[in-house]
């Protein structure tokens, strides 16, 4: 499997398509080729690439829904996976010091 191939795929598993300008960015941001081979070699830098994405899909709408055609993403399973993939990775989680504060208002 390609390693463009297995980031959209990790990220279609939570219901999130990212376009080719996002796959790019990432690879770019990670120091990754992403027509290589994903091996075991450049997984961990993978790993890194996709978690360090993950804050800026945050800030996307949870659901849009247009014309009859709606699609939506639950943003708390994409946090705790960020989170995990943080501790596991050894990398600073940039979200641990942010809560929601839709209560307060």
């Amino acid at each position: 499997m390609k390693v463009a191939a297995f980031i959209q795929d990790k990220f279609q598993s939570f219901g999130i398509t990212v376009s080719e300008a996002e796959t790019l960015e990432m690879s770019i941001n990670g120091g990754i080729d992403l027509n290589a081979d994903l091996t075991a070699e450049n997984m961990k830098a993978v790993s890194v690439a996709i978690a360090g994405f993950i804050p800026s899909l945050l800030l996307r709408p949870q659901s849009v829904s247009e014309g009859g055609f709606s699609m939506s993403f639950n943003a708390q399973s994409l946090k705790d996976f960020y989170s995990s993939e943080c501790a596991r990775l050894g990398i600073e989680n940039l979200l641990s010091g942010v809560r929601d504060a839709s209560d307060c208002w």
